[in-house]
């Protein structure tokens, strides 16, 4: 049997997944396909077009011997396809702490009061980071090491606390983080 499940910028996680009821996130998606639902073979998974879901699809490993596919696709009336975006788009009102001269840190893990985001999440595995956008321009200085941050938006995360190299608190820099 196909079922078909749906998933809306406007849903709630908490939802059947149907289209009247669709979930919100992909971290939902990915915790169906090992979850009740079972989504396998048969099966369809729907995103709204014009809307952006932040983080990572994760699908399933599917017998090779069951006939049938797991498809992936879109709905609604939306010229715009759906964008399955891999950033973690957080809400950061306040909360950096200078970790020592020039280094800021943030907790950004799911338990932390007062942030808030969607995308990808310990439910999907570590909440490494591996770019900022800054302001719109994007900063690739991931590092290896909190050691190793020397230049101006230099970053390192250890999958819950990101730390960025910046000579002021990030927030009074930039507008968007």
């Amino acid at each position: 049997l196909m079922a078909e499940y749906y998933v809306s910028a406007d849903g709630d996680d908490s939802n059947n997944g149907s289209i009247d009821h669709p979930w919100k996130t992909i971290t939902r998606v990915n915790l169906a396909f090992n979850g009740k639902e079972n989504l396998r073979h048969h099966n369809r998974v729907r995103f709204r077009r014009g809307d952006t879901f932040y983080g990572c699809l994760r699908l399933p490993q599917l017998d090779a011997s069951v006939a049938g596919w797991l498809r992936i696709g879109a709905y609604g009336n939306a010229s715009e396809r759906p964008v399955l975006c891999g950033y973690k788009h957080l809400n950061i009102p306040s909360g950096w702490m200078q970790h020592d001269a020039n280094t800021w840190k943030i907790n950004y893990s799911a338990a932390m009061s007062g942030i808030t985001y969607t995308g990808y999440d310990s439910a999907q595995d570590t909440g490494d980071v591996g770019l900022l956008k800054i302001d719109g321009k994007i900063w690739g200085n991931n590092k290896y090491t909190l050691a190793e941050l020397a230049s101006q938006w230099d970053f390192y995360s250890d999958g819950t606390t990101l730390y960025v190299r910046s000579m002021a608190r990030p927030t009074d820099l930039a507008a968007e983080i």
